[in-house]
């Protein structure tokens, strides 16, 4: 799943914890079996999932939901325009970008001695803004 979202450039959050049981529910000690192995971290679950979300679409503030703090997606890939917060790889599938592009890859392909498939393949999922 992880490697989809991030396939997808979609913006997600992660946390595995070591010990923990199915159906934790939300995180009340009381559906817990005595004596179970669980992280002390496990129980933040539920307040962790909901401040994503409100990062991603907002909060309830009064009358109206607040701004989100985060873009729902991790680069603008498929946006309506090219930006540099495209990555790399997106850019270089689009014709106008690839023609400004490959001198700057063909630049960077002789400072570092290698060749452009390795390099792509390295920086392909970097998003232009944090190449320049």
């Amino acid at each position: 799943m992880i490697d989809a979202l991030d396939r997808c450039g979609i913006s997600f959050d992660c946390h595995i914890y070591a010990y923990g049981p199915h159906g934790y529910s939300t995180a009340d000690a009381s559906v817990l079996t005595p004596n179970t192995d669980i992280c002390g971290r496990a129980g933040d679950w539920v307040e962790d999932s909901l401040a994503w979300l409100k990062d991603l679409l907002g909060s309830f503030g009064g009358e109206k939901m607040t701004e989100p703090h985060c873009p729902r997606r991790i680069n603008d890939d498929g946006g309506e325009f090219l930006s540099v917060d495209c990555t790399l790889g997106y850019l270089m599938g689009q014709e106008a970008a690839k023609t400004i592009l490959n001198p700057i890859i063909k630049d960077m392909m002789e400072q570092q001695g290698g060749e452009q498939k390795e390099i792509l393949g390295f920086i392909k999922n970097m998003k232009l803004r944090d190449i320049i």
